[in-house]
C-alpha cells in the first residue's frame, strides 16, 4: 500500500479509535463484532473458460463502529475475508475489506469535515471476468484503496447572501498495473441570494479540479458562473446563467470558452420532484434531468445526465456513489430484510442489508474503478427504477445505461478501458422479487442481463454479455443470527466466456 494512502488511512482509523476510546465528544458510540461463515460448491471456481469445480469455505470476521449525533456522524467497517479451496489450494487467499465514511461538525451549521476510506476487490476491466464472487481469483481482479478528505463551510454574509465553500482531496491506488495511482483536488464556492429582489434572486459560483497520476499525467479545469433565479410559485423555480470554462483535457493545452444554460425545478408535493437543467460546454450541450415520485407502497425514479466525467471531477460523493450492480443487490437484500424484520426502521433495514452484502465481500466503495473514471470522457447516463412493496411481496425493476466517449488528451494518459477504447457503453437490466414466507424468513429471486461494448480507436468493437440468475432463502435464526441458502447461475459470452453454477450456505452472527 503506498505510503501516502497508508498514512491517511491510519490517521482516519486512529482518529475514530481514539474518539471511541476516550469518548472525546461525550457522544454515544456503537461498536459490534460480527462473523460470517459460508460453504460454497461451484463448478467454475475461477470463472474462466477452463475453470473447474471446487468446494470453498469462507470465514470472514469483522468489526463495525458507528456514531450518530449532532457533532459526529459516520461509520467504519473492516472485514478480513478468508477463502479456502478444497481442490485448488493455490486459490486460497486472505484480503482486507474496509468501508468507512463520516462527517465531523466543527462549528454548528457552519464548518464541517467529511472523510471516507475504502479497501476492496474491484474489476480492472468491464470486458474481463466478473469478480463479484468473493472466492474467485483471476487476472481481472485488483485490490483498490482510496481515501478522501473534504472540509466545507457555509454561512451568511450579512444581507448580501449565503456563502458555501468546499475543498476535497482524494487518492486512489491499486495493485494492478492497468490502473494508475491517482490523486485529485477539487474545490467549489458560491454566493447566493435567492430573494434579493422578492421572487428574483442571483448567484455567482466557481469550481475547479486537478488530477495527477503515477503515469506522469496531469490535467485540470476551472469553471466560473453567474446567474439569476426566479421563484414563480412555491412549487416552481427557474434559473439562467452564463460563465467561463478553462480546461486542458481535450488536447493537452489550456483553452477557455464561454458557457451558458438554465434550468427549472418543480415540487408539486412532498413525495414528488422534477429537476431539469441544461448548459453549453466545449463538448456540446450537457443536461441533468431527475424525476422522483413516491406512492404509498411504491416509488419511481428517472435520471438522465450528460457531462464530462473523470476521477478528478467525481469528487467525494461521486467516488462513493453506488454502482448499478451494487444498487440492485442492495435493493434485493433490503426486501428480504423487510420481510423477515417488519419492526425495523428503513435506516435499520439499509444498515442490515449492507452488512449482509459486506459479509459476502460485496462493498459499495468505488464503482467500476477501471477506468471508466481514469481518463476524461463525455459521460451519458440514463436510469429508471421502480419498486413495488406489498404486505408479503416486493418487486424491483431497474434499467441503466452509461456511455463514455473518451476526450483525446495528449498529456493525460489514463490507464484502463478508455485507453484501449474510444467509447465504452454499459447497460444493466435487472428484476428482483422477494416473498415473505413467515415473519422471519423470505424467498427471493433475481435476474439480470448486462452488456459492455467497447469501440476501439481504429473502429473494431469488443462486446461482452453476462446473464445472472439467483434464488435465495433467507431466515432469522436468532436475535443476532441470520442464515442464507442460495443458488446462482452466471453466464458470460464475448470477450470473456465462461459459465458457473454455485450453491452456497451462509451463517452470519453479530455479537
Amino acid at each position: 500500500m503506498p505510503k501516502r494512502i497508508r498514512l491517511l488511512s491510519i490517521l482516519l482509523i486512529s482518529a475514530l479509535a481514539w474518539l471511541l476510546a476516550t469518548n472525546a465528544f461525550g457522544e454515544e458510540w456503537h461498536a459490534e463484532a460480527n462473523v460470517s461463515v459460508s460453504e460454497t460448491w461451484t463448478d467454475n471456481a475461477t470463472r474462466t473458460g477452463a475453470g473447474r469445480s471446487d468446494w470453498v469455505t469462507e470465514i470472514n470476521p469483522g468489526m463495525r463502529v458507528s456514531v450518530s449525533s449532532a457533532r459526529l456522524d459516520g461509520s467504519l467497517e473492516a472485514r478480513l475475508n478468508n477463502s479456502f479451496h478444497t481442490n485448488s489450494q493455490s486459490g486460497d487467499r486472505t484480503s482486507l475489506g474496509v468501508a468507512g465514511n463520516g462527517r465531523l461538525t466543527l462549528a454548528e451549521d457552519r464548518l464541517f469535515l467529511d472523510g471516507a476510506t475504502s479497501v476492496s476487490k474491484q474489476s480492472v476491466s468491464a470486458f474481463g471476468s466478473s469478480s463479484d464472487a468473493t472466492y474467485t481469483s483471476n487476472a481481472n481482479q485488483s485490490e483498490v484503496r482510496s481515501v478522501s478528505l473534504s472540509p466545507s463551510a457555509k454561512f451568511k454574509l450579512g444581507n448580501v447572501g449565503d456563502v458555501a465553500m468546499r475543498y476535497g482531496y482524494s487518492y486512489m491506488s491499486s495493485d494492478s498495473a492497468a490502473l494508475s495511482a491517482t490523486q485529485t483536488k477539487n474545490w467549489n464556492s458560491s454566493l447566493t441570494n435567492s430573494s434579493a429582489f422578492g421572487s428574483l434572486g442571483w448567484f455567482v459560483s466557481s469550481s475547479g479540479n486537478s488530477s495527477d497520476n503515477d503515469a506522469g499525467s496531469s490535467s485540470s479545469s476551472v469553471n466560473y458562473r453567474g446567474g439569476l433565479t426566479y421563484t414563480y410559485t412555491p412549487d416552481w423555480s427557474f434559473q439562467v446563467f452564463t460563465g467561463r470554462e478553462s480546461y486542458d483535457y481535450s488536447n493537452g493545452t489550456q483553452e477557455s470558452v464561454t458557457s451558458w444554460g438554465g434550468g427549472a425545478d418543480w415540487k408539486p408535493s412532498p413525495h414528488s420532484a422534477l429537476s431539469v437543467s441544461t448548459s453549453k460546454h466545449p463538448f456540446g450541450w450537457g443536461y441533468d434531468v431527475r424525476f422522483a415520485y413516491r406512492f404509498p407502497k411504491s416509488s419511481f425514479t428517472v435520471t438522465a445526465t450528460k457531462d464530462v466525467a473523470s476521477f478528478a471531477s467525481q469528487g467525494l460523493s461521486g467516488l462513493y456513489a453506488y454502482s448499478s450492480s451494487y444498487a440492485s443487490k442492495l435493493e434485493l437484500v433490503k426486501s428480504q430484510v423487510r420481510a423477515g424484520n417488519p419492526g425495523l426502521s428503513e435506516q435499520e433495514v439499509t444498515d442490515l442489508a449492507m452488512f449482509i452484502l459486506f459479509a459476502y465481500g460485496i462493498s459499495p466503495d468505488v464503482q467500476q474503478v477501471a477506468a471508466a473514471l481514469s481518463s476524461y470522457s463525455v459521460s451519458r447516463q440514463f436510469g429508471v427504477s421502480w419498486v413495488l412493496s406489498g404486505v408479503r411481496n416486493t418487486l424491483a425493476l431497474n434499467a441503466s445505461n452509461i456511455r463514455r466517449d473518451r476526450i483525446e488528451n495528449m498529456s493525460y494518459s489514463g490507464l484502463g478501458d478508455l485507453t484501449n477504447f474510444s467509447r465504452v457503453d454499459e447497460t444493466v437490466l435487472s428484476l428482483l422479487w422477494s416473498h415473505a414466507l413467515t415473519p422471519f424468513s423470505s424467498l427471493s429471486m433475481s435476474m439480470s442481463q448486462s452488456r459492455a461494448k467497447g469501440v476501439e480507436v481504429f473502429g473494431a468493437a469488443v462486446d461482452r454479455r453476462q446473464t445472472d440468475f439467483g434464488i435465495n432463502f433467507n431466515t432469522k435464526l436468532g436475535m443476532k443470527t441470520m442464515g442464507t441458502l442460495s443458488y446462482r447461475h452466471s453466464r458470460s459470452s464475448g470477450s470473456s466466456t465462461y459459465s458457473e453454477n454455485a450453491v452456497s450456505a451462509l451463517l452470519a452472527h453479530t455479537f
